[in-house]
């Protein structure tokens, strides 16, 4: 038992604790609010609060728990909307009653419990080892885990039945003592969960935007930074992959973001419904929106990925989006300034490269305990302060990340979705998944076909604005208008054409390849003496932008068509 020496905002110094711990989680007030120590000097502790601290005052007590921050991992938090420590939302409500005592999962409601026909009494079982499953929703199932710090004998084991979280359907006989196993488990979520192996990321993280996909794709088990602008999209884009990325469990992290964009996110993904399944069935919401506490923010984020990794063990490919880094950040910042830290550069803490480098490296793809495959994708976005990416969020994250998803505000001006800066952007990932792009047709030859176009479109480009396009030859010239039809036909997406929001890899392919064939075909067609008036005439140029409209079940056979047409000759032959 402790008491309070001084309040600043968020952060509390406690005086005369009994050997306070580092992350050591306290009660805080009449209100028991909850706290944890990040800073021990002396007989003293400076706590962060996650709470409104106001009618805290000096010589109010605190009680130590001796436990550090941990989440309760099990069933009940698909479809759930948590804030940064795990409180469940009510509804759409982001307002709680202050206090320590909350319980993060439905302790009443029962579930199906299927118990592993694979163990018996008497076996030996490790850490992360499967001993059964609910089916959680329509869509998901949820394997029940032995916590992964447990190993020893099944002395108990339960039958299948309905059953609360509460309820113990094992026990294990460790070396000291007889531990039960409970539908759920806690574990302290600045500690990593623990895994076999780590996996070089072969399969991409497919999201259906062309742009992404077939020039800047991501792995699975990749980590992904997206900076832009205010306007530039990022919200958008995020909504996006929430929706059309090819992951089993989805875990959104509202971040700092202004209420009413959070609250118009849930509407959204609740209704959704794609490929035959309601979204909101595999997905999980942290929110900590701008007008909650601010050291909740700092929480938020670590809550998410030991949630993420905790599906990752059961065998899951799991998706965490951050929305948005630079709020984590600067949260960071207003604790660190608070407690005393020397400040870095533009006043961030001097650690804030190794806490977003913490976050990013739980990324990955990992062989589990149980010996199952599964795989983390960490995406996070990044608010650029007059689009400069000499920040230094942006700099710390681009430093960890495998692919970066720049946004142009230029282009989001135009409404070019997705608004990504071709030049600036990159991914790691390429020679990773050329063998999975392979079984798509020629992807990796086309791929650097494109970047060599690029080179020469950006020097024409710089041309043409000193001494204006009629002064360049004519395949120039011709080069130039394709990159218009390019940029029109691939680079655009439109979110709201269904037909046009999402494309398969096949499909991205064959656009590709129909356009280097007009593109070589045209060029030779000018070698010949056909004019260029007569190679981008409106008609053909009228036949591919149909295209961002056609149907699936019509698209490739359409190209195939198209293909077979693009043959060039003078109106006089």
């Amino acid at each position: 038992m402790g008491d309070i020496y001084k309040v600043s905002g968020p952060l509390v110094i406690g005086d005369n604790l009994d050997r306070p711990m580092l992350n050591e989680i306290v009660k805080i007030g009449k209100k028991n609010l909850f706290g944890e120590i990040i800073r021990i000097f002396q007989n003293k502790a400076m706590i962060q609060v996650y709470e409104p601290t106001e009618g805290l005052k000096p010589g109010d007590n605190i009680t130590q728990t001796g436990e550090m921050f941990q989440v309760e991992l099990g069933p009940g938090m698909l479809k759930n909307v948590f804030d940064g420590i795990q409180r469940p939302l009510e509804g759409n409500s982001i307002f709680l009653e202050h206090g320590f005592l909350f319980h993060s999962l439905d302790r009443e409601k029962k579930w199906d419990f299927q118990p592993s026909k694979k163990i018996k009494k008497g076996d030996i079982l490790k850490g992360g080892e499967i001993i059964g499953m609910i089916q959680e929703t329509n869509t998901t199932d949820h394997k029940i885990l032995v916590p992964p710090d447990i190993k020893g004998e099944l002395v108990f084991f339960e039958k299948q039945g309905s059953y609360n979280v509460d309820k113990v359907v094992a026990r294990i006989k460790t070396r000291t003592k007889i531990e039960d196993i409970k539908l759920y488990h806690k574990w302290p979520v600045r500690v990593p969960r623990p895994y076999n192996l780590k996996t070089r990321p072969e399969i991409p993280l497919r999201t259906g935007l062309r742009v992404i996909d077939f020039f800047f794709p991501a792995a699975q088990g990749g980590t992904i930074a997206i900076p832009g602008g205010f306007g530039t999209g990022k919200t958008q884009l995020i909504f996006n992959l929430i929706k059309w990325s090819d992951a089993d469990v989805l875990i959104y992290i509202g971040c700092g973001e202004r209420g009413n964009e959070v609250i118009t996110v849930l509407e959204e993904i609740s209704h959704l419904v794609i490929k035959g399944e309601l979204l909101d069935e595999r997905t999980i919401y942290i929110i900590n929106t701008s007008n909650m506490p601010v050291a909740a923010r700092t929480s938020g984020i670590f809550s998410g990925i030991t949630i993420a990794e905790y599906f990752r063990d059961q065998g899951k490919k799991v998706a965490i989006l951050a929305d948005s880094i630079t709020r984590w950040a600067e949260a960071m910042r207003e604790i660190s300034n608070r407690i005393g830290d020397f400040p870095g550069e533009e006043g961030y803490p001097t650690y804030l490269s190794s806490e977003i480098g913490n976050f990013f490296e739980r990324a990955g793809n990992v062989v589990t305990l149980s010996g199952n495959k599964g795989s983390i994708t960490t995406i996070g976005s990044i608010s650029l302060y007059g689009s400069d990416f000499s920040d230094p969020v942006a700099q710390a994250s681009m430093k960890v990340a495998s692919c970066l998803w720049a946004l142009d505000p230029n282009l989001a001006y135009v409404r070019h979705y997705p608004a990504i800066n071709r030049n600036v952007s990159y991914s790691k990932h390429i020679l990773f998944l050329r063998k999975y792009w392979e079984k798509y047709g020629n992807w990796y030859e086309y791929y650097h076909e494109f970047l060599n176009l690029f080179g020469k479109i950006d020097e024409l480009e710089k041309l043409t604005s000193v001494m204006g396009k009629d002064m360049l030859a004519e395949d120039d010239q011709f080069l130039l208008e394709f990159n218009e039809l390019f940029t029109e036909l691939f680079l655009k997406q439109s979110a709201l054409v269904i037909e046009d929001a999402h494309r398969d890899p096949i499909e991205q392919v064959k656009m590709a390849e129909l356009l280097l064939t007009y593109y070589h075909r045209g060029k030779d067609a000018l070698k010949k003496g056909i004019s260029l008036e007569e190679i981008s005439n409106k008609e053909i140029h009228s036949k591919l932008i149909k295209l961002k409209t056609l149907r699936k079940n019509k698209y490739i056979e359409q190209i195939d068509e198209l293909i077979n047409e693009l043959i060039f000759v003078k109106k006089n032959d």
